[in-house]
């Protein structure tokens, strides 16, 4: 029986007031459940200092920070992973979040899809079309509007999911 090692990542950013998750992943499977991962938390944070995760199987959990709206720029933000029960503690056992209050700007990606699968050529006979924009924002904070816009409407947004990030058409 080998017990997973379990991880965090190591840096991240996030601004005064926000909401941010930390990823919380087991390597493998464990030989025994429940795993559970005490943690302390440093720093400028709204709530509880110290807390668990439990795992039931081997699927990533989160541990909620709400990052103090007094934290300004250059405070961190500290999470130690302090103990395990069926598990072993990675060697890199801390996460660092670096408060930040100015804008940065955000990043979109684009991704094609027709059945289900990324493509970088549509084909006219295959059947549905979802674009999909990815924004992503060191502001957690910020909000984004995604407007799709067809020259003359000679293809429209079917909206079958709901989606302002999708453009979907057939």
């Amino acid at each position: 029986n080998i017990n997973p090692i379990v991880t965090v990542a190591q840096e991240g950013v996030a601004e005064a007031s926000a909401q941010y998750q930390l990823p919380v992943s087991l390597s493998g499977e464990a030989a025994l459940y429940p795993v559970n991962v005490d943690y302390s938390i440093k720093g400028k944070v709204v709530g509880e200092k110290q807390g668990s995760v439990t795992f039931n199987e081997n699927v990533p959990h989160y541990i909620p920070l709400s990052i103090g709206e007094d934290a300004i720029t250059g405070d961190t933000v500290t999470v130690q992973l302090t103990s395990v029960h069926n598990a072993v503690i990675a060697d890199e056992s801390s996460f660092n979040l670096a408060v930040i209050n100015e804008n940065h700007k955000p990043s979109i990606n684009i991704v094609i899809q027709q059945l289900g699968s990324d493509v970088s050529i549509i084909d006219a006979k295959k059947g549905l079309v979802t674009i999909i924009a990815d924004v992503q924002d060191l502001n957690l904070q910020d909000e984004h509007t995604i407007e799709w816009a067809v020259e003359d409407n000679q293809i429209t947004d079917l909206t079958t999911d709901g989606l302002f990030a999708t453009f979907e058409f057939d």
